[in-house]
C-alpha cells in the first residue's frame, strides 16, 4: 500500500510541474523575441559592409537580418548564397548607386568563368535602420533589366 500511495502523490504533482514547465517555456520565447536584433542595418555604410561580409562569408543568417521582418522567407539569403556560390564569385564589391530616383545596393563581381555578377537590392530606411528590399525591381536597375 505505501508504494501505491506514493505513485499518487508523485501523480498528484505532476499538471503543477508541466504548467511550470510550460510557463518557463513562453516566458523564455517571450524574452528571446523582445530582445531579437531589429533587422536592418545602423547606416548605409554599415549595410554595404554586412553585404559583402555576408556574401564573403556565406553567413546567409546575417544576410537574411538585413530584410524586414517577414520580408523575406527563411531561406532567402541562404538560397541566394547557395546559387552566388555555384558562380564561384572573386572581386566581389559592394556600393550604394542611385539609378533612376531609386537607391539601389548592388553586389558585384565576377564569376569563374569571367562572367560579370551583379545583384541589385532596392533600399530602403525604417525607424533609423537600413534595409535590403528583395522584391525585384520593375524598373531598370544597376545591374541593367529589372533583376
Amino acid at each position: 500500500m505505501t508504494g501505491e500511495n506514493t505513485k499518487k502523490s508523485r501523480l498528484r504533482f505532476l499538471p503543477y510541474v508541466i504548467f511550470a514547465a510550460l510557463a518557463i517555456w513562453v516566458a523564455a520565447e517571450s524574452f528571446l523575441i523582445n530582445h531579437a536584433p531589429d533587422p536592418g542595418a545602423e547606416s548605409r555604410t554599415a549595410l554595404q559592409d554586412q553585404v559583402l561580409k555576408a556574401a564573403r562569408s556565406k553567413d546567409s543568417d546575417s544576410l537574411n537580418q538585413l530584410f524586414p521582418k517577414d520580408g523575406v522567407s527563411d531561406d532567402y539569403a541562404k538560397d541566394y548564397l547557395d546559387r552566388l556560390d555555384e558562380a564561384g564569385p572573386r572581386d566581389l564589391a559592394v556600393s550604394i548607386r542611385g539609378h533612376g530616383g531609386i537607391e539601389f545596393l548592388t553586389l558585384t563581381g565576377k564569376s569563374a568563368a569571367g562572367d560579370a555578377i551583379c545583384t541589385a537590392w532596392q533600399i530602403d530606411s525604417d525607424d533609423g535602420h537600413w534595409l535590403l528590399d528583395a522584391t525585384p525591381s520593375v524598373k531598370r536597375t544597376p545591374c541593367g533589366g529589372g533583376r
